[in-house]
């Protein structure tokens, strides 16, 4: 039994998009009902209501058999209503019994800190900037977002790599970057997951490079610093880590140069097809960079190499958070305090979906081979579309190869709203197609030329450069 107070109704899907217009008629037919009852037959849906009057479906259950077909008739004959997934979530009778709770709440364990670390090294290794410069839709369309978001929130009824799979399929539909996460990435994420889960002890005789890591971790997670054992059993994969265990006893200078002799002996391996050793010293120069003391500052030390190495970076923004106290509100430049939010934001059944269509829906409304003038639905942002992966995990994906609604078809890729970090944001608000017509567009167009010669020449227009006179736009009263 759930413990909310619901009301449903079967619906013979012939039927449906009418009582979805209608929304008095269908929640006036609809009654209480037992969660057992709540599955739909074959060629019907359940349309659940709350109880308490408010009489707009929040939940649609549908056969897995005819999800898809539902979902195609609804956008062909009851464009008004559609996309269903804007307003209402369409699951199926197993996603209905796990999301008819009275609250969802996310459970990281204490690993939540590490995870904000391993998004933002993701954001930071697309390209090196300021973390002052980092908007949270970046963070929004990192893998490591939506990982770990719908791990903590559904467990292990879906794999990362199931997760990536998801996230790249609905990419190539909107034409967006589909790149796998970098080398190196699902291994850190399978060990976070590890420690969450409590399967992250340490092992007696770690034998491989990633058991060797995990046993480590769980020292990290434990007492702050790696054993003399675990330091010797990396010492046998890659020799140079025998100094990590003198970290404790030197300072910020002379790990610095550790730091550096090891980023040597890395960048020797690049290009090596087999390379002993090469896990464990990623995961080594996170650790260190970590540890040399300056906080994130040090994080520009990996500059040199997490382009070629990014599991470096992302190592370096989330070991810090298993071994000291993590700054909930000063992290990352206020960043990880966003971030935690919305990691950490509860589920509720009843709340309307805030992502602009889910990845079901979105499977069945765009067509890849189609040139779309415009994108059959509307989304919040102009540079990207919020697409629900599972209910309550969002991913943001790029819309820079896809042309968007028509007031934004007129408006080229570099003017839209950053996404990714070599996007840049410069937009004309009177742009022809926006609402404005012609002359007051080369009205605005000819003052951002004027203040730019102004900058140029202190003030001065240069020696056989004239400035032409504006245009009135108004005519003088008598």
């Amino acid at each position: 039994m759930p413990s909310i107070d619901i009301r449903q109704r079967k619906v013979p899907k012939d039927q449906l998009i009418s009582i979805l217009r209608d929304t008095e008629v269908g929640w006036r037919e609809s009654h209480v009902t037992p969660t057992s009852a709540l599955d739909p037959k074959s060629g019907e849906v359940t349309l659940v209501y709350t109880a308490n009057g408010f009489h707009r479906p929040f939940l649609m259950i549908v056969p897995t058999s005819d999800q898809r077909d539902i979902l195609a008739r609804i956008s062909t004959f009851g464009a008004d209503v559609a996309p269903l997934s804007q307003w209402m979530r369409v699951v199926t009778s197993d996603w209905a019994r796990r999301l008819l709770n009275d609250s969802i709440s996310p459970s990281f364990g204490n690993l939540a800190p590490a995870w904000v670390g391993a998004i933002l090294g993701e954001v930071l290794i697309r390209e090196p900037v300021e973390l002052t410069e980092i908007p949270i839709s970046w963070v929004h369309a990192t893998y490591g977002y939506s990982v770990a978001r719908f791990r903590a929130l559904w467990g292990d009824i879906r794999s990362p790599h199931k997760i990536v799979d998801d996230i790249i399929a609905g990419r190539l539909l909107l034409r967006a970057e589909s790149l796998r996460p970098p080398e190196g990435l699902a291994a850190i994420w399978f060990h976070l997951l590890d420690l969450q889960s409590g399967t992250g002890v340490s092992l007696v005789s770690p034998t491989s490079e990633q058991e060797i890591i995990r046993s480590a971790l769980t020292e990290i997670q434990g007492s702050g610093t790696i054993s003399e054992k675990s330091v010797e059993l990396m010492a046998r994969e890659a020799p140079d880590l025998r100094d990590l265990s003198v970290i404790e006893t030197i300072g910020a200078e002379d790990r610095v140069r550790l730091f550096d002799r090891f980023v040597e002996v890395l960048r020797e391996m690049t290009g090596r097809r087999e390379a002993k050793g090469r896990e464990l010293l990623r995961f080594a120069i996170g650790y260190l960079v970590g540890r040399i003391g300056a906080g994130e500052t040090n994080l520009k030390l990996l500059n040199v190499i997490s382009r070629n190495e990014p599991a470096t970076m992302v190592w370096a923004t989330t070991l810090p958070a298993l071994f000291r106290p993590f700054p909930w509100g000063r992290a990352f430049d206020g960043l990880g305090r966003l971030i935690l939010r919305d990691l950490l934001a509860p589920l509720h059944p009843t709340d309307i979906p805030v992502a602009d269509i889910s990845l079901d829906e979105l499977r069945v409304i765009v067509n890849p081979q189609v040139d779309y003038k415009r994108l059959p639905f509307r989304t919040c942002q102009r540079a990207f579309a919020l697409v629900e992966l599972a209910p309550g995990v969002s991913h943001a994906m790029s819309l820079q190869g896809t042309i968007r609604h028509p007031r934004a078809s007129n408006v080229s890729s570099s003017t839209q709203t950053p996404l990714l970090p070599n996007i840049e944001n410069r937009e004309f608000a009177n742009t022809p197609g926006n609402g404005y017509d012609l002359q007051a567009f080369l009205a605005d167009l000819q003052d951002v030329i004027q203040r730019g010669l102004d900058r140029v020449s202190g003030g001065q227009a240069p020696q056989g450069l004239k400035y032409p006179k504006k245009r009135a736009t108004h005519q003088r009263r008598p």
